[in-house]
C-alpha cells in the first residue's frame, strides 16, 4: 500500500499583531482570499456583530489584504491549547485492502470515523482497490496531532472535545454528563454548534449523569441493506466509536443482517425533547424547528413562548436551546429518530412490508423518445448535422452535442433520478416494478395509454406532468382506486376533487398564504413594505391583504407591524426608501416573478442595507434569474418559501449526487432530484404501508434529497405537500435551509 500526503489548507503561525486601543485589546487579522466574516468570527471565537462593530468599514465582500481588529477575549483560547488554526489540514489518500474497515482505518491513523466520512461524501461502503482521504492535523514541526475524541473520565480540569458530524449540543452534553446549559456557558461560542468546532469543557470530576430520570434503554436494530456506519449514526445520534464500542462485530465488518445493540436514553430524547413538570414544558431546540412549528406542536401561541423566553425577543431560538412552554397539553409524546417513521393513526399500526409481494409503479412522463431520436438521427449514426429545421422547438446545442425536443431534456433527468431511487428501493429489500411510457405532452396519448389496460396492474401512477394530461387519468384512477402523483405542476384543479390524487408542489396560493402567516409570526412590529412593480399591481394588492388578514387575528398587544403598499414603477428607489423606518425592522415584499422588475429593485438592496435593518422576501424563482449579482440576495436577506432546495452538507443529498455522477457521468439538476425524491417517498410509502395508503401518508417521514414533505388532505379531495422549506440568504454570505413546521 502507498500513501500520498497532500497539504489542504495552509495556516499562518501564530504571531498576529496586538494592539491596544482606548482600553481594549486587538488582533490585528489580514484578510486572506476564501475568508469572509463568519468564518473569521468562527476563527476567533467572536461575534458577527463584535467584528462590525469594531469594524464599521466591513459592510460588504471582504477583499484580499483588509485590515480587520478582532476584539481580545481572554477566555477565547485558553492558554493550554493550541487553536485549531494554528495546524495545518494535511491529506493521506488510502488505498482499501481487502477485508479493512473503517474503524481499522481510523485506528491506523488516528482520526475518527466520522473525520474520515466527512472528507469522503457519498462514502457508504468500502471497496477493495477505493482511494479514500484520511484528514490529518500536522503542527509546524511535522508532528501530527491525534483528534479522536477524548470521553469524560475521572478527575478533574477540563477536556478538550472537537465536534463532529452529526453532534448536538443535548449529545455532548450527554457524554461529558453536564447539562446543555452548563456546555453553552462555558462555551459562548456553541450556541451555533458546527462541526470541526472545538470545546473546552471543565469536568470537576463529573461523570455521566446515570441519575434515576435519565436511565439508559438499548434497542436493538438488524443492519438493512443500504444502510451505512453513518446512516446508523446519524438515525440513532451515536458516535461511531461509541457504537463499534458497543458492538465489537463492527470491528471486522458490517454486514447485512447484524443485529446491533444501540443506547437510548428514556426520559430525555435528543431530538424533540421535552420534560415535563406539572404544565411546563422544558423543549431543547433542533435543527430546523421555528418557534412558529412549536407553538402549533403544543397547542400555543408564539407571543406565549417569547414571554417565558425573553431572550427571544432579540433573536430566534438556536440549536441546543431550552425553551420553557406552558402548554396545555396533558401528555407529551416522548420522541426520536426510531419512533419517526411510525405512523401516529390507529388505522397504520400493524401494517408490515410484505417480503414475497413487488410493487408496481408506473411513470408517464413526456420524454419524446421518438422526436429525439429522429432529431439526433446522424449524431447517433456517427455524423454531425450541418442545418436545422427552424420549424422544430428544439433546445440549441453546440455542434457535436444531442439535442432536444423542446424541454424533455428536463424530463429525462427526472427520468434518471426516478432509476435511482428503484435502485435504493430494491436496495432496502423492497421488489420494485417500474413501468415508463412516454406521453409525448399529449392529451390523446394519455387517454389511450388508459384504455389500453397498460395501466390497470399499476400500484402507484406518477404523472402524467401537465394537467390537461392528468385530466385524462383522474377518472381511472378513483375507478381503479390508484394513487397518482402529480410530481411538479402547482395547479390544484385535481387535487381539490380527487381523493386519490397527491400534489407534491403546492399551489402559488398555497405558498403566498403561508408567507404571509411566517411574515406576521417572524418579523413583529416590523415595517411590512409590499412593492407594487409594473406586472405586479394585483400581486401586490393580494399580498397586502393577505398579511392584513393575518395582521387582524394576532394578538395586537405583541404584534405592532404596520403594512403599506410602495408604488415602484412610480416612485423607484427615492419612494422606497422614503417609506423605511431607522427605529423598525423594514420587511420588503417583492410579489413579482418578472426577471427585469426584481433585479431592479433587488439592485438597490447594498445601498439600503447600509442606511436601515432590511429583510427581503421573495420566491424561489429569485435565485434563477441570471441577470441578479446573487451578492444582492445576501445584502438584501433575502429569504423565501419552497417546497423544494438541496442541502449539499445532507449525507443523503451528497450520496444521491456521487451515484449519479457514476451512473449518468452529468451532473443531477432539480428535476433529477424531484424525480428520486417522488418515486423514493411513494414508493416507500406503498411498500409500507400498502396500496391504500392515504390514511397513513400523512405520517411519512422520509430523509429526501431536495424535499420535505408533509402530506394534508383537502377534503373532499386529495393530498397537498405543505411540507415548505424556508431559505435564507444571510449577510455573511451563507445560505441556510431551514423546515418552516407549518404543519
Amino acid at each position: 500500500m502507498s500513501c500520498f500526503l497532500i497539504s489542504l489548507q495552509a495556516q499562518e503561525s501564530a504571531g498576529d499583531k496586538k494592539i491596544v486601543e482606548a482600553g481594549q485589546r486587538y488582533v490585528i487579522h489580514r484578510v486572506k482570499a476564501g475568508e469572509t466574516l463568519y468564518s473569521i468570527g468562527r476563527r476567533y471565537q467572536v461575534s458577527l456583530e463584535e467584528i462590525s462593530k469594531h469594524n464599521p468599514q466591513a459592510t460588504g465582500i471582504l477583499k484580499p489584504g483588509d485590515v480587520l481588529k478582532i476584539p481580545e477575549k481572554e477566555s477565547a483560547l485558553p492558554e493550554a491549547v493550541t487553536p485549531a488554526d494554528q495546524y495545518d489540514i494535511h491529506i493521506i489518500l488510502h488505498k482499501v485492502q481487502r477485508k479493512e474497515t473503517l474503524y481499522f482505518i481510523s485506528r491506523k491513523y488516528g482520526a475518527t470515523i466520522d473525520e474520515i466520512l466527512a472528507y469522503n461524501p457519498g462514502l457508504s461502503k468500502l471497496r477493495r482497490g477505493e482511494t479514500i482521504r484520511i484528514p490529518q492535523r500536522i503542527t509546524s514541526d511535522g508532528v501530527q496531532v491525534q483528534r479522536l475524541p477524548s470521553a469524560a473520565g475521572e478527575g478533574s480540569g477540563s477536556v478538550t472535545h472537537w465536534v463532529q458530524p452529526g453532534e448536538t449540543l443535548y449529545s455532548i452534553s450527554r457524554r461529558y454528563g453536564i447539562s446543555v446549559e452548563a456546555l453553552v456557558e462555558q462555551n459562548p461560542h456553541a450556541a451555533e454548534l458546527k462541526s470541526g468546532m472545538r470545546l473546552t469543557i471543565a469536568r470537576g470530576g463529573a461523570k455521566p449523569d446515570t441519575s434515576a430520570d435519565k436511565t439508559t434503554e438499548y434497542v436493538n436494530h438488524t443492519i438493512s441493506a443500504g444502510e451505512t456506519l453513518y446512516s446508523l449514526c446519524r438515525k440513532y445520534n451515536i458516535t461511531a466509536e461509541d457504537l463499534v464500542r458497543l458492538n465489537p462485530v463492527l470491528e471486522k465488518s458490517f454486514k447485512t443482517g447484524t443485529v446491533l445493540r444501540i443506547p437510548r436514553v428514556v426520559e430525555t430524547p435528543e431530538r424533540g425533547s421535552a420534560l415535563s413538570e406539572s404544565n411546563e414544558i422544558f423543549h431543547i431546540v433542533t435543527s430546523g424547528e421555528t418557534l412558529y412549528g412549536l407553538a402549533g406542536i403544543y397547542q400555543v401561541a408564539v407571543e406565549d413562548i417569547e414571554r417565558r423566553n425573553p431572550f427571544l425577543s432579540s433573536r430566534s431560538p438556536r440549536i441546543g436551546d431550552t425553551l420553557r412552554i406552558l402548554s396545555p397539553l396533558t401528555q407529551v409524546l416522548v420522541k426520536d429518530e426510531t419512533e419517526e417513521r411510525a405512523p401516529a393513526t390507529s388505522e397504520c399500526k400493524g401494517i408490515h412490508r410484505d417480503a414475497g409481494r413487488s410493487v408496481r409503479i408506473a411513470v408517464l412522463l413526456p420524454i419524446m423518445l421518438e422526436s429525439n431520436r429522429n432529431l439526433n438521427a446522424e449524431f447517433l449514426s456517427g455524423r454531425n448535422s450541418e442545418h436545422q429545421d427552424d420549424s422544430a422547438k428544439v433546445t440549441p446545442k453546440p455542434e457535436g452535442y444531442i439535442r432536444f425536443q423542446g424541454s424533455s431534456e428536463n424530463f429525462i433527468h427526472f427520468y434518471e433520478g426516478v432509476l435511482l431511487a428503484v435502485d435504493s428501493l430494491r436496495q432496502m429489500g423492497i421488489k420494485a416494478e417500474l413501468d415508463v411510457f412516454d406521453t409525448e405532452q399529449r392529451s390523446s396519448k394519455v387517454k389511450s395509454l388508459v384504455s389500453s389496460g397498460k395501466l390497470d396492474r399499476a400500484d402507484l401512477i406518477i404523472g402524467p406532468v401537465f394537467p390537461n394530461e392528468q385530466k385524462e387519468i383522474a377518472d381511472f384512477a378513483i375507478n381503479r382506486k390508484i394513487p397518482v402523483v402529480s410530481p411538479l405542476s402547482g395547479s390544484d384543479e385535481i387535487s381539490s376533487r380527487n381523493p386519490w390524487f397527491f400534489q407534491v408542489n403546492p399551489s402559488r396560493d398555497f405558498i403566498d398564504a403561508e408567507r404571509a402567516k411566517y411574515v406576521v409570526s417572524a418579523y413583529k412590529s416590523s415595517n411590512i413594505l409590499v412593492l407594487e412593480t409594473g406586472s405586479s399591481g394585483n400581486d401586490a394588492q393580494k399580498e397586502k391583504e393577505l398579511i392584513q388578514g393575518v395582521l387582524a387575528k394576532a394578538d395586537t398587544s405583541h404584534n405592532a407591524s404596520t403594512v403599506r403598499m410602495v408604488n415602484y414603477r412610480r416612485d423607484g428607489y427615492t419612494g422606497l426608501r422614503n417609506a423605511m423606518m431607522k427605529e423598525r425592522k423594514n420587511v420588503v415584499i417583492i410579489p413579482s416573478d418578472n426577471e427585469a422588475e426584481v433585479s431592479v429593485a433587488v439592485s438597490n438592496m447594498k445601498a439600503l442595507s447600509a442606511a436601515f435593518d432590511v429583510t427581503l422576501i421573495g420566491s424561489n424563482r429569485f435565485p434563477m434569474f441570471e441577470s441578479i449579482n446573487p451578492e444582492h440576495f445576501h445584502y438584501g436577506r433575502l429569504e423565501f418559501l419552497t417546497p423544494y432546495w438541496p442541502d449539499y452538507q445532507n449525507n443523503v443529498t451528497r450520496s444521491f449526487v456521487h451515484k449519479f455522477r457514476n451512473y449518468f457521468k452529468t451532473e443531477p439538476n432539480q428535476f433529477s432530484m424531484q424525480g428520486y425524491d417522488v418515486t423514493f417517498f411513494f414508493g416507500k410509502a406503498l411498500s409500507d404501508f400498502g396500496k391504500d395508503f392515504r390514511a397513513c401518508i400523512p405520517h411519512a417521514s422520509e430523509h429526501l434529497v431536495q424535499g420535505s414533505y408533509h402530506f394534508s388532505q383537502r377534503p373532499p379531495g386529495g393530498f397537498i405537500n405543505d411540507g415548505l422549506l424556508l431559505i435564507l440568504y444571510t449577510s455573511d454570505f451563507q445560505i441556510v435551509r431551514k423546515n418552516k413546521g407549518i404543519h
